[in-house]
């Protein structure tokens, strides 16, 4: 097929990242003509009107050509996109446009934004993340369906984006979290302050943006990507996943578990409803806990018990290589837009 794919293409040392959709559909042999959003967003009249495009990068002026050349079955937008502009590439390209956002921090606002339900009605097919709105996806008049957006690292980033951090001193890190300290349904940080001080002398490690100094967190470290990222999951002995954005939802949680158990770490997640669908159930690929006396039981019984914590990150590890892959997901989000838009 041919499609035209928007997306954060020089952002590839995100994971998961709109790059790796573009790089799994070309494998699979379809011709994927890959426009950045930003473009497309800023300046959608010079894509197709003459003028000074000196500024342009080269890729891109490169794509422009192979766009306007060719005959799409289907444009796929990944990144939050505005309902005019969906309109837009209709009309100009004559082919259904299918809407899956791959930043998750555009779309799991509660209540959904009226621009982003504006944005889910105006595709043809809008692919969610989130069962839970679904109430509100129809209401707006939206075609979706569910598709998970968890996926484990593919590849590590862009070359010349790694940058080494610093680990803790040590060969191991007893626990260990990656991520911001602020969550966008309350404070996440408030959690985090409470295990730290439950788990007593078991060193707490966290690798993310905030202000986790400031809010008086003891070990704290830059984020970290790609290998890097790999390096620190695996001399950590848990993985610590919190709650995501909106933590009663179905879809709602963060990206972190299928990456720790991708990189083989032995994942302890905060259980948001929904989970045992895409990662099986508890204490199988990976352990949840609820509350934060919860959570530190069971850090300190897998602490304790590393025959238990080993085979539950062996089996995750296995789980995510085989179902939680860019190129599973791709898979899946192929058959669904030919089953639902007749292709």
């Amino acid at each position: 097929m041919n499609i035209l794919f928007l997306g954060h293409l020089w952002h590839g040392f995100k994971i998961p990242g709109a790059v790796y959709v573009q790089q799994a559909l070309e494998e699979m042999g379809h011709e994927v003509v890959a426009f950045d959003f930003s473009y497309w967003r800023q300046q959608p009249a010079k894509i197709f009107e003459p003028g000074d495009l000196s500024t342009w990068k080269p890729l891109f002026l490169a794509e422009r050509e192979r766009m306007l050349a060719l005959d799409f079955d289907f444009v796929l937008a990944c990144k939050g996109i505005t309902s005019r502009n969906i309109e837009r590439l209709r009309e100009t390209f004559k082919c259904p446009v299918v809407y899956w956002c791959w930043d998750r921090m555009m779309i799991t606002g509660w209540p959904p934004s009226r621009k982003h339900l504006d944005s889910c009605a105006a595709a043809d097919l809008y692919l969610s993340p989130t069962p839970s709105f679904a109430p509100e996806y129809r209401e707006a008049g939206a075609a979706f369906r569910y598709l998970p957006l968890d996926v484990a690292q593919r590849e590590f980033g862009k070359p010349g984006r790694q940058k080494p951090k610093v680990a803790p001193s040590g060969d191991t890190i007893p626990v260990l979290f990656t991520g911001t300290c602020y969550g966008r349904w309350g404070r996440r940080i408030d959690t985090f302050l409470e295990i730290e001080k439950l788990l007593g002398d078991v060193e707490f490690h966290a690798f993310g943006n905030g202000h986790w100094e400031r809010e008086g967190f003891t070990r704290h470290h830059p984020q970290t990507w790609g290998h890097a990222f790999q390096a620190v999951v695996e001399k950590s002995k848990v993985c610590l996943a919190a709650g995501g954005f909106v933590p009663h939802l179905e879809g709602c949680w963060s990206n972190r578990n299928a990456r720790y158990m991708g990189c083989g770490g032995f994942t302890l997640s905060q259980y948001v409803p929904g989970m045992e669908r895409t990662f099986g159930p508890d204490g199988e690929n990976l352990v949840y806990w609820q509350t934060a006396e919860d959570c530190v039981e069971k850090i300190k019984y897998y602490l304790a018990h590393e025959d238990e914590r080993v085979e539950i990150a062996a089996r995750g590890q296995q789980f995510a290589k085989k179902y939680l892959t860019i190129d599973y997901r791709v898979q899946q989000m192929m058959t669904i837009v030919c089953m639902e838009l007749g292709l």
